[in-house]
């Protein structure tokens, strides 16, 4: 039976499929069957091709996203460093008006340090878990899923981080 598929609607379905849409639905986008679009990722070797460029995102997340954990923690480590100039120049003054100020200041800017201290140690353990399981698990979609499930923990804890300075 001649392919009555063009290179063009080959490249579409495997690039739904590569964003992550089953077959079904991208038999549905390009109007042919599902058992074809299946036949065709054998073939062409589209599982393959999806675990690499989700493993090189993932990379490429990691790497972003240590940047700007940096870059945010260093933000927070000046601002607590401030605050604690702060509170330590109105002890220096020796005003009773501002001796209870200063230890307010003092106080958060040590529990400030404290809480960058242990998100970045929680960040790193996670880092550390997902390379345990990555050396652990050969089944590179589940490992795709737990990666996924990881990075939704650590986007719901980056945005609920306490001890940000007011």
């Amino acid at each position: 039976m001649k392919n009555i598929y063009t290179r063009e609607t080959k490249n579409k379905a495997k690039a739904l499929y590569i964003q992550g849409e089953c077959f079904a639905h991208t038999a549905r986008e390009i109007g042919c069957n599902p058992k074809t679009v299946s036949k065709w990722s054998k073939e062409e070797g589209w599982p393959e091709e999806r675990i690499k460029i989700y493993a090189e995102s993932a990379t490429l997340a990691n790497q972003k996203s240590s940047i700007l954990i940096s870059g945010r923690i260093a933000q927070q480590i000046q601002a607590y460093q401030e605050m604690l100039l702060k509170g330590i120049g109105a002890l220096q003054q020796t005003n009773v008006k501002s001796a209870g100020e200063a230890a307010q200041l003092i106080d958060r800017a040590i529990k400030g340090i404290g809480a960058i201290r242990q998100d970045t140690l929680q960040v790193r353990f996670i880092e550390d878990v997902a390379t345990v399981l990555k050396s652990e698990i050969s089944d590179r979609d589940l490992l795709y899923r737990i990666a996924e499930g990881l990075r939704k923990v650590f986007e719901k804890y980056r945005h609920n981080t306490p001890g940000q300075p007011t």
